[in-house]
């Protein structure tokens, strides 16, 4: 390895454990305030997106809105899992049945029958993160 190389190289490692050392090093609390924050946007997501579904909305629209709680849910994950495991156990749970539900939906459904079962499983996230959040004290 010549010169220049070589101090890439010592200054990516020194970087990644740099990183390392102060993800170790964050305490209980610090790890509860991101994970609070971290609930709070899952819950604006939440919030947003369940203004936009109604009785009359498509299986597509739920598909959309999963996707964007997915980006939400991803977000957060690490975050409270590191806090408070068994709280994000929870939302994770809440989040799967969801996810099925909006995968498997009965092709032969009513938009209102679909929306029905769709919408409780929708709102046990919810429920689930606000469990979370206040379990955390946030």
């Amino acid at each position: 390895m010549n010169g220049p190389q070589k101090t890439l190289a010592t200054a990516l490692t020194a970087g990644v454990l740099a990183l390392g050392l102060g993800a170790c090093g964050q305490s209980q609390e610090e790890k509860e305030a991101a994970a609070c924050d971290a609930l709070d946007e899952l819950g604006t997501t939440l919030t947003e997106v369940g203004s936009t579904l109604t009785a009359d909305s498509t299986v597509e629209e739920w598909r959309d809105a999963r996707f964007e709680v997915r980006k939400a849910i991803d977000k957060a994950e690490d975050k409270v899992d590191e806090a408070d495991e068994a709280a994000w156990d929870e939302v994770d749970d809440a989040w799967e049945r969801f996810e099925d539900g909006v995968q498997n939906v009965d092709g032969s459904a009513t938009v209102p029958e679909a929306t029905a079962s769709l919408a409780s499983d929708f709102e046990a996230v919810k429920s689930a993160r606000e469990r979370a959040a206040s379990g955390l004290s946030c």
